[in-house]
């Protein structure tokens, strides 16, 4: 995974996808056109996480998230449907 960010044990990591197509989008939920987009955001914690996206969520439908903890470990999916 390029541009990982460097995590602290409790920090997760979430990274965002179109639904219709599956291409990942930037931290402005642009599609990734190039390997330096900052494609990452961090949380203190997962259920900081799941805040963020369930506010999100409530307001699109269009993108999906993956939660990755500090070792790159896919934690949770989530998909708006």
């Amino acid at each position: 995974m390029y541009n990982f960010p460097q995590l602290k044990k409790n920090q997760v990591a979430i990274l965002a996808a179109a639904t219709a197509t599956g291409h990942i989008v930037d931290i402005n939920f642009n599609t990734v056109t190039s390997n330096d987009s900052k494609i990452y955001r961090v949380f203190e914690s997962l259920d900081d996480a799941l805040f963020y996206i369930k506010s999100f969520l409530e307001k699109r439908s269009d993108i999906e998230f993956l939660i990755y903890d500090f070792k790159k470990t896919l934690l949770k999916f989530v998909n708006p449907t």
